[in-house]
């Protein structure tokens, strides 16, 4: 049934042509859609991936400012129980009363020009699939970000950038403005270090923070090279 469900989606996903079928519904079950209700009244629509059966991940932007959380998956969703993270990484991770999607398996660093799968739901609606390679290792304040030319837009943020094997690389959180493109993911490991400070009880974690991202311009996301403020040096340089 559920596979039945999502071929008949796959052909309403204008992305989703660019990856086959068999791919699109494996990776489909990792995902979940966020959406956050701030004390505004706004409402923040993004993506997640079932990290465990209790935690699903996405980013700080989509749901850190949020009074009420919701995951949710079809019809069917579940309001967060605690939101952890931190912000400037962007990574947020969301703790739930039981699961909805099918846990990911984390994968480390890829390579360069690493086939690559980007899934989220752009457009806010339709869950899309990408595909692409990795096309650079970008050198921020806190580490290593991944590259791609797999595309995805608003709504996919939190959303999941996979390897060939399914595993979950990192998660889509920034791109720049068209039609030069660039699009970026957070690393797994980041996503990791996150859930390791929540399982050890630190109560510190900022998810409002803004994130790194940011206080970044167009000019240093086109043109290669580090990913850091204007002024700013790489680690490890005098």
């Amino acid at each position: 049934m559920f596979r039945r469900w999502m071929t008949l989606l796959l052909l309403l996903c204008p992305l989703a042509a660019q990856a086959d079928a068999e791919t699109y519904v494996r990776l489909a079950g990792h995902m979940v859609k966020v959406m956050a209700a701030a004390a505004d009244g706004r409402i923040n629509t993004g993506s997640g991936v079932q990290l465990a059966p209790d935690l699903v991940a996405t980013n700080c932007h989509v749901a850190g400012n949020g009074g009420h959380v919701i995951a949710s998956r079809g019809s069917f969703g579940r309001e967060a129980l605690q939101v952890f993270g931190d912000g400037a990484r962007d990574v947020c991770l969301l703790h739930l009363p039981g699961d909805l999607a099918t846990p990911v398996e984390p994968a480390p660093l890829p390579e360069i020009d690493e086939p690559v799968y980007a899934m989220g739901f752009s457009g806010g609606q339709v869950l899309s699939l990408s595909e692409g390679r990795v096309v650079a290792l970008r050198e921020s304040e806190s580490g290593l970000v991944i590259e791609t030319d797999a595309a995805f837009h608003m709504g996919a943020s939190g959303g999941g950038l996979f390897d060939a094997r399914g595993r979950l690389l990192g998660l889509l959180t920034f791109y720049s403005p068209e039609p030069d493109a660039h699009y970026f993911a957070v690393p797994t490991r980041w996503v990791l270090e996150v859930a390791q400070t929540m399982a050890a009880g630190n109560a510190s974690a900022d998810t409002g923070q803004a994130p790194f991202w940011t206080a970044l311009d167009a000019t240093t996301l086109h043109q290669g090279g580090h990913l850091l403020p204007a002024g700013r040096k790489p680690r490890g340089t005098p």
